[in-house]
């Protein structure tokens, strides 16, 4: 779970997105602004959430995520966003995947955002790529069993890594150009 405050991403303006007392919040020049991340649909009524801001672009396009847990259902979750100018967009997971929990890692100036979703029984993971409202796994390396990835660059390309199956050791990945869906 995310704490109550931290500083996650910083843009070129120097705008920097985080975590404030379970918020997902800015700071532009000392001055602190909450996003107001709604409550996503489909979660316990008894789940107390997180919302954590952890990549901004030029635009002030926030990618990040939202980590619930219910004690009542003894269950938790992740989702991820899309804040831009006050409205939210939940980002849907790949249907019937087995990955539903998705933490979004960064926004490039185009609204292209990557991250990873899990799934958490098998303790396996698996690298997204999310523009226009599609969302899509990268590809495995051969004989990798998972993968994440952390950042995008406004040219679309990836990076990331990749867990080997048999050593449970990491390869660092590069994805070029991801292709819009």
């Amino acid at each position: 779970r995310s704490s109550d405050l931290g500083a996650f991403g910083i843009n070129r303006k120097g705008v920097i997105t985080g975590v404030w007392n379970s918020q997902a919040v800015t700071w532009k020049n000392g001055t602190m602004s909450i996003l107001g991340v709604p409550r996503p649909s489909g979660i316990p009524s008894d789940a107390a959430t997180t919302s954590v801001g952890t990549s901004i672009n030029e635009s002030g396009d926030i990618a990040g995520y939202i980590y619930w847990a219910s004690d009542e259902t003894e269950t938790f979750g992740y989702v991820s966003f899309v804040w831009s100018h006050g409205v939210t967009t939940f980002l849907q997971p790949v249907d019937g995947t087995g990955f539903p929990d998705c933490i979004a890692s960064a926004i490039n100036k185009n609204q292209e955002i990557v991250g990873t979703c899990n799934d958490f029984p098998d303790s396996t993971s698996r690298a997204f790529y999310w523009k226009g409202g599609t969302m899509q796994f990268l590809s495995l390396l051969s004989g990798d069993s998972s993968n994440v990835a952390n950042d995008i660059n406004n040219s679309g390309t990836i990076v990331g890594y990749d867990v080997r199956t048999t050593a449970q050791a990491h390869r660092a990945v590069i994805w070029k150009q991801a292709a819009t869906p």
